[in-house]
């Protein structure tokens, strides 16, 4: 009887459903960690952006104060750039003091020390407050030549 096939098993072939649940249930629980620490770095990533944002915003406003005479307008706001808007109240730190000449003249101008309070608010509802120090100077006298 060489000739005859059977058609009875003789071993295991595949796998059962049990072990197919039992295989993708371990998996399962091996991925959790790894999603949340994909959730995780993906928030710390947004966070980082909306950071370097801001602190690029404040950077520009600083630059921004730096061209504003703060004695002429020691209130003011205005718009920056990327949804960023800039509003600003300086104070004299100090009394002016007046240029001198070498000689003991009086100088053309009088310098006065500026603390700014300035705040940063976003279009999102995002804020951001810091204070920049800054000089005004003013013309006392007309330039003259000796």
């Amino acid at each position: 009887m060489a000739g005859r096939i059977s058609s009875a098993p003789t071993g295991e072939a595949g796998f059962s459903v049990l072990e197919v649940v039992v295989a993708v249930a371990l998996l399962g629980a091996a991925m959790l960690p790894l999603m949340a620490l994909q959730m995780q770095t993906s928030g710390g990533a947004a966070a980082l952006e909306r950071t370097l944002d801001r602190r690029l915003a404040e950077q520009v406003a600083r630059d921004y104060l730096k061209t504003i005479n703060l004695a002429a307008a020691p209130t003011g706001q205005g718009e920056i750039g990327g949804g960023w808007r800039l509003a600003w109240r300086a104070a004299p730190a100090r009394g002016p003091d007046s240029a001198v000449y070498s000689l003991g003249l009086d100088g053309r101008y009088s310098m006065t020390l500026y603390d700014a309070e300035c705040e940063l608010t976003h279009e999102d509802g995002r804020r951001a407050t810091f204070a920049v120090r800054g000089v005004s100077a003013r013309a006392t006298r007309p330039y003259v030549t000796f």
